[in-house]
């Protein structure tokens, strides 16, 4: 305990407002991926067709040139060097089929397409798909598929689409945490029903609601800790602006309109979600093979203070989920049984940030 206290009052950093924490970016600078021409493409027929309230003509504020950027090319390149590799390590791409749920603009669908045989990305959102089926045919992808479907269906359809056991890889890039409960359970089973043996259910970039700093929706800490009445009352006072706006005054939305905002927003989720959706019949710890201590996830998320103090309390009690949870993203990769052996994450991987902590 001494030499836990000792390590705590070195880290612990002085206090600030978590929106003015410096992001974390990657140190090296990558080859470009398209040309200059395609790039223009990708930002007037791809970022601006769908951020609508963004002027076509600049000059542009930072924060749009920003978001221009985003999902123009930054979205895709980081999917295409760092999550795909990652996905690539734990199965052959090159003749898989892949679906990409709630695939938004196309970044991470795209990004698949240049190494499987098939992708088929499906949303909801009626100006997300025409923006990602014009990155497609701007890419040149034949092998590259985006769906649009109603909200109430979409799981029906890719069940009707694709069948049980039929699929090898199924992908929830930030989506899970703008889910309801009951939506978030449907869509793991549904997405573990399609899988064959020996598939892949990735989720990533997700946040965690058991840790502490919330990066994704308020910009404060503890919000994903508190329970929806308790958020939905406090969001006025955190420093996202957009989000206070909203719940300036959520006595006039409704209890229930309100609940719905919020988890639109986004909430947190946790591996007791996973545990729910897929029943006693599965242990976590059988069927993850990568989470966000493998290589390619800690060169673009390095752990900090919160995820050292949370793995101290995770081996000190025991807890009987994989450490794969004390990210603040979630970023989890399962494997679906197929009757031969299995390599679940190691925790020896764990070394250096253990050794860090003495």
């Amino acid at each position: 305990m001494r030499r836990l206290l000792r390590w705590l009052r070195a880290e612990v950093p002085a206090p600030a407002p978590l929106v003015e924490e410096t992001p974390r970016t990657l140190p090296e600078v990558r080859p470009a991926l398209v040309s200059d021409g395609t790039r223009e493409r990708l930002r007037t027929e791809v970022a601006l067709r769908f951020l609508s309230w963004i002027p076509r003509e600049g000059p542009w504020s930072e924060d749009q040139q920003l978001a221009i950027d985003e999902h123009a090319c930054t979205r895709y390149a980081d999917c295409y060097w760092d999550i795909v590799p990652w996905i690539a390590r734990h199965i052959d791409l090159r003749s898989s089929m892949v679906i990409d749920v709630g695939c938004g603009t196309g970044s991470s669908t795209a990004a698949m397409a240049q190494f499987a045989r098939e992708v088929h990305g499906y949303d909801i959102d009626e100006r997300a798909i025409p923006a990602a089926r014009a990155r497609i045919e701007i890419l040149g992808l034949a092998n590259c598929h985006a769906h649009l479907e109603a909200a109430g269906r979409i799981l029906e359809v890719m069940r009707e689409r694709h069948g049980a056991a039929s699929v090898d890889v199924v992908v929830f890039n930030a989506v899970l945490e703008h889910q309801t409960h009951e939506e978030r359970c449907d869509s793991l089973r549904t997405a573990w029903s399609l899988l064959r043996p020996g598939g892949l259910l990735v989720v990533n970039d997700t946040p965690n609601r058991l840790t502490w700093a919330d990066h994704h929706t308020s910009y404060s800490h503890f919000f994903h800790a508190l329970p929806h009445e308790v958020a939905i009352d406090y969001a006025r006072r955190t420093p996202r602006a957009e989000l206070a706006s909203d719940f300036a005054t959520p006595h006039l939305l409704g209890r229930e309109a309100a609940t719905e905002m919020l988890v639109r927003w986004g909430r947190g989720i946790s591996y007791h979600d996973f545990e729910i959706a897929f029943g006693d019949d599965l242990r976590l710890s059988d069927v993850m093979v990568g989470d966000g201590f493998d290589p390619e996830i800690l060169r673009i998320k390095p752990v900090d203070l919160e995820e050292r103090l949370l793995l101290t309390f995770w081996k000190a009690r025991r807890v009987g989920a994989p450490v794969g949870f004390v990210r603040q993203s979630v970023d989890v990769i399962l494997k679906k049984p197929d009757g031969g052996p299995s390599t679940p994450a190691s925790d020896s991987r764990l070394d250096g940030v253990i050794a860090e902590m003495r």
